[in-house]
């Protein structure tokens, strides 16, 4: 049997726009790039799905503007995400609080140096 993740993050989306949750709600959680266009609204973060295991390192890589920084603040709830759910059990198997996420996470931005 596997260990129960680290992290788990299930459909999580960040949305930027008027009313996110009602855009999300209109299009059944899957719009797609029209809809964001036509709507005017950015999709940041698009049904973002994965669980990182004990002795698993995650890595996010992409583009300027790909919308790595924003997961990354939705993982460590420093922003809150829109619809989905991230869980971070602490070592009580309770699901850790804010500050707990924050302190047991870290990010070295691209061009930080060796």
């Amino acid at each position: 049997m596997r260990d129960q993740p680290k992290i788990s993050c299930r459909h999580l989306w960040k949305v930027f726009g008027a009313d996110p949750q009602g855009f999300l709600a209109r299009h059944g959680h899957a719009p797609t790039s029209e809809n964001f266009a036509t709507e005017r609204h950015i999709g940041a973060v698009r049904d973002v799905s994965f669980d990182v295991y004990p002795g698993e390192i995650l890595i996010i890589m992409g583009l300027s503007g790909s919308g790595k920084s924003t997961l990354i603040r939705a993982i460590t709830r420093l922003a809150a995400g829109s619809p989905g759910t991230i869980a971070a059990p602490s070592s009580r198997g309770r699901t850790a609080s804010r500050a707990s996420s924050r302190r047991r996470s870290a990010c070295r931005p691209s061009g930080s140096g060796p």
